[in-house]
């Protein structure tokens, strides 16, 4: 019984290593990708968001659980103006999809994760999200 446990343990922790070593990986790929593609990437979100923090807002809160009108009053839009946009994003570009019971509306990555070079040049964004990470 307890060499049983010895071998469930030892291969949990080869697990683990073996995960911990594709996370360093993954991130050390998205950082060289980031790096090297970052003219192609800034024009892509210009183009995407318009240069328009409102809408950068708008898209690092669609989350699944936020509506289009709790969002449009954070950003100061009509909710209509959001599901445009949510509409927009996912038929066009495939950065949110539908999930969920109420099919609302998920982002596929997160801004702040995963380009925050982007958006820091963003005041209203980055004053919006101030405290990210710090919960």
């Amino acid at each position: 019984m307890a060499t049983k446990m010895n071998e469930e343990i030892e291969e949990s922790h080869w697990f683990e290593e073996k995960l911990s070593k594709l996370y360093n990986y993954l991130y050390v790929f998205s950082l060289i990708y980031r790096l090297s593609n970052k003219e192609i990437i800034e024009n892509t979100f210009d183009k995407l968001f318009n240069k328009d923090e409102k809408k950068l807002i708008a898209f690092e809160l669609t989350n699944g659980n936020n509506t289009t009108r709790q969002i449009g009053k954070i950003v100061g839009v009509d909710f209509r103006t959001i599901a445009a946009w949510w509409k927009n994003w996912s038929s066009e570009y495939g950065i949110v999809t539908r999930e969920g019971s109420r099919e609302s509306y998920t982002k596929r990555f997160s801004l702040l994760d995963m380009f925050p070079e982007y958006v820091y040049q963003y005041k209203k964004f980055i004053k919006h999200f101030d405290n990210y990470g710090k919960e």
